[in-house]
């Protein structure tokens, strides 16, 4: 993920998916040197789909909401190319639809609104969490996702943008969220601040103690 990813902020953990997700495959192969399909390994094996999580900072691949936020038993797994739609248009994935590059965590909303959008050879750099989704589109300073001036014209960015419902008012205040819960952590891993990170971080939890219920509670209407 980049520094200037929509899905990220300037507390979020540095992560890079491409190496933890080939360490995680040879992992995955050293123990089941046969497995053909990796989705239904990694759905087997839940230590599996945690390490999925973790390749991704513990965050959604296409919002970028942590689990913190929303609990694990709200993220899946995820064909980033998918089985279903069309598959004369559909990118080809060279190690195979079941493989561990075409496998994403995705939080459940997420991964119902994308379902079987079919990313093509065109569309799939624009779009695939791996690839350079995070600066297709772009965040707003009042939190909201718009896409890039660059491709303002695309018409699969488009059509993108509004299945995933990137324009919802859940996606602000997700973000929000997400800032609060990433700074909790980096005051809490920042020695500097002494006794007053406990302070800092009480704060920041009463807020998340506030928001997050209010948050999932109103999370289906905001999507819709």
């Amino acid at each position: 993920m980049l520094a200037d990813d929509f899905r990220l902020n300037e507390f979020s953990p540095d992560v890079r998916v491409d190496t933890a997700k080939a360490s995680l495959k040879e992992e995955l192969l050293s123990e089941h040197a046969h497995a053909q399909n990796m989705y239904s390994v990694i759905q087997r094996h839940h230590g599996y789909k945690e390490k999925l999580g973790h390749a991704y900072g513990d965050r959604c691949a296409y919002c970028g909401v942590p689990i913190g936020c929303i609990g694990y038993q709200s993220f899946q797994i995820d064909y980033i190319v998918c089985k279903n739609g069309n598959a004369d248009d559909r990118a080809d994935v060279p190690t195979g639809i079941d493989s561990i590059e075409n496998l994403a965590f995705a939080c459940v909303n997420c991964n119902g609104k994308k379902h079987d959008f079919t990313l093509t050879e065109l569309s799939l750099p624009l779009l695939s969490p791996d690839m350079d989704l995070g600066t297709t589109f772009v965040r707003n300073d009042d939190f909201s996702i718009e896409i890039s001036h660059e491709y303002a014209g695309c018409k699969p960015v488009r059509a993108f943008y509004d299945r995933m419902h990137y324009g919802s008012e859940l996606r602000r205040i997700d973000y929000l969220i997400a800032s609060l819960f990433d700074l909790d952590q980096y005051v809490n891993s920042n020695d500097e601040l002494g006794e007053l990170a406990s302070k800092i971080s009480d704060l920041l939890r009463l807020a998340l103690g506030s928001l997050i219920p209010r948050r999932n509670k109103s999370s289906i209407a905001l999507i819709a």
